[in-house]
């Protein structure tokens, strides 16, 4: 199926690229053959991860770009062509749940980057108007400036393909938990302090956009601003911030947001207004690192997420400010001018500032509101911008090796803890030992002469099985493994002696009673006579 559907991408690019008629016939077929086999891809997701994605803002997100993106390209493209952008919708709506797939990671990498392939053919042949009868219309014009479909669809192909590019990407370790709760916080003059220099920049930088502010409000915003945000960067763990940058999502956020800035700085000119344009930049950044800062920093401060809430609306009311802005102000306030512009196989390529913000503006807008939406719904315990992941694993052969690993390790455990119960074991027997060794060596000086008299008892038997079956004393002895050896000596019709050895525990009887036939009852009585005068 993964093979299929790379051909599929490459046959589309061939019908895009292609200006022969009979050839755009095969974008039906094509199609259908997408659909089919993006279908049965989706029968190895599990049901279970699904809900989960549906359930979260990110897929959403892109579920509504991908198909603004797929509805501007339909009618972009002429003809038959118009229908692969519904079969290209589909797929990057499979891309978009691939935490729930099943199958082999490895060809899964194969299409993600087939994916990634076609759609940057697809970024660069409508970014240099290559493909020929495209219809690219005006979506609004609004005090002099348009926004082109081809502009908006230029925004909705880059983000899936940062997307389907940063879905290989493996994240950093975790950084470890540091700083529980916090030892003593600062005194209350500390605190107000630096809520107060918070707001105050905060309030600053809101009134220098207003176009009659003077110079030294835009300058005093600034710099309370950047030197609010350095001491709090100063007290940042850097372990943690370093797992933070090399993020997708903040790299992603900080590269978006810095985009924006840049064009609406060029926008006006770079004078005095582009002041509050760079502190709103700083301020940006403040949130989306402010996750750094241990727990028992913001204790000691004050600083509770709620704060943050609040910052994150003035973001979203700023993009509607500058929107607003834009469509309603001032034209001469805003200098929209071409960053690049030459010529390509005979068509006019230009990058403009506002489109390129205007276009920036809409995924920011709806990150922005997915920041809100975060922090309405976040624990007490959560982050803002660094979460956690869930795996799914699907390798058995590593699942069967894990498997096995932890059973060796149990295995290992369980012996460990025998050992451990053997040896406090020992060490009981051997202090048994020191106290009963005397009383067993003077025990086993008195059987001696006993010893004697059973040999001499049982050689007077006239039948041999009586003298194999008659019962021969133990000499107990304590040997260096803490465990006692008996002896036994059977006398045989020719004197011959066979000895074994057996071990026996401490805990054990030991019973010197000879046990001999009833036709020999004379021999076990004589031998109990005799015993009892060798021991008295």
């Amino acid at each position: 199926m993964f093979v299929l559907f790379n051909t599929v991408l490459v046959v589309n690019i061939l019908i895009i690229w292609t200006p022969v008629r009979p050839i755009r016939w095969l974008a039906i077929p094509n199609v259908l053959i997408s659909f089919y086999t993006i279908s049965s891809l989706c029968s190895l997701m599990r049901i279970d991860i699904i809900w989960l994605l549906v359930g979260t803002y990110e897929f959403w997100f892109v579920t509504v770009s991908n198909f603004v993106t797929a509805a501007l390209l339909s009618v972009y493209l002429p003809g038959l062509r118009s229908a692969m952008a519904w079969s290209l919708w589909f797929g990057y709506q499979f891309m978009a749940m691939t935490d729930a797939i099943i199958a082999s990671q490895r060809e899964f990498l194969l299409g993600t980057i087939a994916a990634a392939v076609f759609t940057s053919t697809l970024m660069w042949s409508v970014t240099f108007n290559i493909i020929d009868g495209v219809n690219n219309f005006a979506l609004f014009q609004v005090n002099g400036h348009t926004l082109r479909a081809s502009d908006v669809i230029l925004n909705g192909l880059s983000t899936q393909l940062v997307i389907l590019v940063i879905s290989r990407y493996v994240g950093a370790p975790k950084a470890r938990r540091i700083l529980e709760g916090p030892d003593q916080q600062l005194s209350q003059a500390w605190r107000m302090g630096g809520l107060v220099a918070m707001n105050s920049g905060v309030l600053l930088t809101v009134l220098s956009f207003i176009p009659t502010a003077p110079l030294a409000c835009r300058l005093s915003g600034l710099s309370v601003t950047l030197l609010f945000c350095l001491l709090c960067g100063a007290m940042y763990y850097r372990r943690l911030l370093r797992y933070l940058v090399l993020s997708f999502e903040f790299a992603f956020l900080s590269t978006q947001f810095s985009l924006i800035h840049l064009c609406l700085c060029d926008l006006l000119r770079w004078d005095s207004r582009s002041i509050p344009v760079i502190s709103c930049w700083i301020w940006i950044h403040w949130v989306l690192t402010f996750d750094c800062m241990p727990p028992a920093i913001k204790a000691k401060c004050g600083f509770r997420y709620r704060f943050v809430v609040w910052m994150a609306m003035l973001f979203v009311m700023a993009h509607l400010a500058a929107a607003w802005q834009i469509g309603f102000g001032r034209r001469e306030a805003l200098r929209d001018r071409a960053l690049v512009s030459f010529r390509l196989f005979s068509s006019h390529v230009e990058l403009r500032v506002l489109p390129t913000m205007l276009s920036r503006m809409l995924v920011t807008f709806g990150w922005s509101c997915r920041i809100v939406w975060r922090l309405w719904r976040r624990k007490e315990n959560e982050l803002l911008i660094i979460q956690g992941t869930v795996t799914y694993l699907n390798n058995r052969r590593k699942l069967k090796k894990d498997e096995e690993e932890l059973h060796r390790k149990q295995t290992k455990e369980r012996r460990h803890t025998s050992l451990r119960k053997f040896a406090h074991r020992v060490s009981r027997v051997a202090m048994f030992q020191s106290k009963v060794a005397p009383s067993t060596e003077s025990l086993t000086s008195s059987m001696a002469p006993a010893v004697t008299d059973v040999r001499r008892l049982s050689l007077l038997s006239p039948v041999e099985e009586s003298v194999d079956a008659s019962r021969s004393l133990a000499i107990a002895t304590l040997s260096k493994f803490n465990r006692v050896q008996l002896t036994d000596k059977t006398v045989s019709g020719d004197s011959a002696d066979h000895s074994r050895m057996r071990d026996v525990s401490l805990y054990s009887t030991i019973r010197l009673t000879p046990v001999v036939p009833a036709s020999n009852a004379h021999v076990e009585l004589n031998t109990r006579e005799e015993r009892d005068i060798s021991t008295g």
